[in-house]
């Protein structure tokens, strides 16, 4: 993992987010837009943190992140 905690916790919510949206996704092809997670209002509180945490990290902290780190939330899903 990362030095920098703030890496850490930036990747593991944007793998939630990106859980959020395949599970979106997979309910809209059901035809049950109800069942979306990003109505949820945990995963809409997530996601503005997570816009407010990965603005705070800016360009230089992220090109010192470990490859590791910055390719897991482009991975794909296992």
């Amino acid at each position: 993992m990362s030095n920098d905690p703030r890496i850490d916790t930036v990747v593991k919510m944007a793998e939630r987010l990106i859980e959020a949206l395949s599970a979106d996704i997979a309910a809209l092809e059901k035809g049950r837009p109800r069942e979306m997670k990003t109505l949820d209002p945990e995963i809409q509180a997530l996601s503005a943190q997570y816009t407010r945490e990965a603005a705070q990290l800016g360009p230089p902290a992220l090109q010192a992140a470990p490859a590791e780190a910055r390719a897991r939330p482009t991975a794909a899903p296992n």
